[in-house]
């Protein structure tokens, strides 16, 4: 039975269509040219959900915070394009029982985390290359309700051909 647990110690749980969830999102995109060679952007995203059983109201289960990115594009009069960008998320501390005893999850929530990002390109007519920096200072992050930590610091690179 649910909230029974196992021979390993691990809960027991049954996934069922029993309860009423409402959830609502937004997500917003700004983009702006702010010259010939210079682009901003900005792209973030926002999810609210509410699940209801036996009467009571709770958070929805693994509802992810408000997350995003914020980017800077330079490329002048060349196929060489250089990047610059944020990614971020907000903490997450409004947490469904669900979530609390998921061991993927510290129950008092997932804190919020920001990381510096760059990239190089050159695109040919028939092919590009990429380049990548990711997670600039190694800041040690989660998704939240993932339940893998994010990579550290690391490059990576890209080739393309289009035939």
């Amino acid at each position: 039975e649910t909230g029974d647990v196992d021979g390993d110690g691990r809960e027991i749980v049954q996934n069922r269509n029993v309860n009423r969830s409402e959830i609502a999102g937004v997500e917003a995109a700004v983009s702006w040219q702010a010259s010939d060679s210079l682009q901003f952007g900005f792209v973030s995203n926002y999810t609210f959900g509410e699940d209801q059983t036996g009467g009571q109201e709770f958070p929805g289960d693994r509802i992810p915070p408000l997350h995003g990115e914020l980017s800077a594009t330079y490329q002048h009069d060349s196929p060489w394009r250089f990047k610059s960008f944020v990614r971020f998320a907000s903490a997450q501390n409004r947490l469904s029982p669900r979530d609390t005893r998921d061991n993927r999850i510290d129950p008092n929530g997932t804190p919020g985390w920001a990381t510096l990002n760059f990239e190089v390109g050159y695109e040919a007519e028939q092919w590009s290359i990429q380049a990548r920096a990711e997670n600039v200072f190694d800041r040690s992050y989660r998704h939240h309700g993932s339940g893998v930590d994010a990579t550290g610091h690391n490059l990576t690179a890209q080739f393309r051909l289009r035939f």
